[in-house]
């Protein structure tokens, strides 16, 4: 994993208005239409208190030249690792102020004020988890499934566990820190 390299436009510095409460991983490919993406979503969310950082697999000498991007030395992969590598590079360079780090793909839309009061909401209970839990019935029966016998269960307990996929899901960083 690489830091975001200074350039003279640091996007990221600008839009720090406010003390950051969350950083997101956005994952995309270093294709022209993500290129296009990371522009408009750096206009999307100015003078908020996210911080935002592009997750790209072996990322382009130009692409690598954008302060807020993430590379990661691996191949572009679905179910190898690659989310992992996101968390444990953002466990390591969260600034303290940020109670919530997130994994969102390029293609999601989301309300920045929906979110931002779930994270003000969990702060009474350190553990969080944003996002949606897929149980065995609506995983499948892929090896990454939950048991069968789990379904309906909101407990972690003994072989239950549940799933977590989508476009958007984080962690508090207590959880973070914890799972880590």
């Amino acid at each position: 994993l690489r830091k975001p390299v200074p350039t003279t436009i640091n996007h990221t510095q600008v839009a720090l208005v406010h003390k950051p409460i969350a950083m997101i991983g956005v994952f995309m490919m270093d294709t022209p239409q993500a290129a296009f993406n990371r522009k408009i979503l750096r206009l999307v969310f100015p003078g908020t208190e996210i911080i935002l950082r592009f997750v790209i697999c072996q990322p382009s000498a130009m692409t690598l030249l954008e302060a807020d991007v993430v590379a990661i030395d691996m191949v572009e992969n679905m179910n190898n690792g690659k989310t992992q590598r996101w968390f444990s590079y953002a466990l390591a360079n969260c600034p303290p102020s940020v109670e919530a780090v997130f994994k969102m793909d390029d293609d999601v839309l989301f309300c920045w004020n929906k979110l931002q009061y779930e994270i003000s909401q969990s702060r009474k209970n350190k553990f969080a988890y944003y996002g949606r839990f897929i149980d065995h019935h609506e995983c499948g029966k892929y090896f990454h499934c939950p048991p069968e016998h789990c379904n309906g269960q909101r407990k972690f307990v003994g072989d239950c566990f549940y799933y977590m996929q989508g476009g958007l899901y984080g962690f508090s960083m207590a959880l973070l820190k914890e799972i880590h």
